[in-house]
């Protein structure tokens, strides 16, 4: 009977133990994401927000209301939507309006491609996913290529969302 009531109390703290893992592990996980979502680079919404001051003195009102509607659109979804997971199609107009405000920043000299296979795009991802490959891609791929393609690629692959980000820049040693 002693050794009964031991072992119940031990399942017992061991389940609860478990249970309180699980807890500190969906903390630590939205933590994460509220990191992810702080990483909205200020020098990214500096510039974006020099562009648009550009071109409003170009009176080019028209580019400058699509900038902001593109800045809008991603602090929209990344510090206004608390989600931890999106739609593979809600992250890829992500991409789209990161791409977008980068192109009037540096001209349309890296073109981006995309690839997507539609029954892979309501697949759910984690938020900004995708966004900090891009990042990357057009800042360290084409330091001495100062121009050329960025192609992202996504398809679903029985069970598996495949993602693939492939640039023609400079290459790493």
């Amino acid at each position: 009977s002693e050794i009964a009531d031991s072992f119940n109390y031990m399942v017992g703290k061991l389940e609860s133990q478990v249970d309180e893992i699980g807890v500190m592990e969906r903390k630590k996980h939205l933590l994460q994401l509220d990191f992810l979502q702080t990483q909205i680079n200020p020098h990214f919404m500096y510039n974006t927000l020099a562009s648009i001051k550009y071109l409003t003195w170009e009176n080019n009102t028209e580019k400058a209301s699509d900038t902001i509607n593109a800045l809008i659109a991603i602090l929209k979804k990344t510090i206004g939507n608390m989600e931890e997971e999106i739609t593979l199609r809600e992250e890829i107009d992500l991409v789209r309006q990161y791409v977008f405000i980068n192109q009037v920043r540096y001209g349309d000299r890296i073109e981006v491609e995309y690839f997507l296979a539609e029954e892979g795009m309501e697949c759910m991802v984690p938020k900004l996913i995708l966004q900090p490959f891009i990042e990357n891609a057009f800042f360290h791929a084409f330091q001495n290529k100062k121009e050329g393609k960025i192609r992202i690629f996504a398809k679903k692959q029985r069970d598996d969302l495949i993602c693939e980000i492939i640039d023609e820049g400079d290459g790493m040693s």
